[in-house]
């Protein structure tokens, strides 16, 4: 009985270390190539990052980091020690892959719209990876996990949205451009989709229903 315990446990070790590494790969390559070139905010901690980082000569992964501190404190309190050990892995190495990858010669400014529309998609995948073993990348992500235990029946991506709403209110007062917003809703909508996507899978049923 031990034994198959051990096996159960090292599995699952395996598959939270490959999520995290995929998970936050993505994401940073998400922010780091597409959002933080254009100077969308995908909202979450990563975006307000990127409007500081607008006034302030402060990489975007280190602001991240800076900012997720007060949040990581308030998760330990809501949900305890345990779970945030692979969340703090999480988000250190999504803050040092995206100041990494901002240094690469990855990043896309041909068309603004198409750069929204793969940067959420890319945060979507690698947030919904994260999110289907309960770990976050901090953040906006962590914030919808503690709301989510407030407010279960709600969905992860649409607290999500409901957070990043404000953060994009924020970006458009520091890049005083209104397109920010509009770039930014894209960006949000495109991450929020496919995170719910990946959580509660195509609802097939709804589908054939239709037809």
């Amino acid at each position: 009985m031990k034994l198959q315990e051990t096996k159960i446990d090292k599995r699952g070790l395996v598959k939270d270390a490959a999520s995290i590494a995929v998970g936050s790969s993505l994401t940073a390559l998400g922010i780091a190539s597409f959002t933080m070139p254009n100077n969308i905010a995908p909202g979450g901690v990563s975006g307000l990052a990127t409007a500081i980082a607008h006034i302030i000569p402060v990489p975007v992964g280190t602001l991240s980091l800076l900012i997720n501190i007060p949040i990581f404190l308030l998760g330990l309190k809501v949900l305890g020690w345990k779970p945030l050990v692979k969340t703090g892995i999480a988000t250190l190495l999504l803050s040092v892959l995206i100041d990494l990858f901002s240094l690469l010669p990855i990043q896309y400014t041909s068309n603004t719209l198409l750069a929204a529309v793969m940067g959420g998609a890319l945060m979507g995948i690698g947030i919904g990876i994260l999110f289907t073993r309960n770990i976050s990348t901090g953040g906006g992500d962590l914030l919808s996990l503690i709301l989510k235990r407030k407010r279960p029946h709600m969905s992860l991506g649409s607290l999500m949205m409901v957070l990043d709403g404000t953060v994009v209110a924020i970006a458009v007062l520091v890049f005083a451009e209104i397109e920010v917003a509009l770039y930014s809703i894209v960006t949000i909508f495109c991450c929020s989709k496919l995170i719910d996507a990946i959580i509660q899978g195509v609802d097939y049923a709804k589908v054939v229903y239709i037809i």
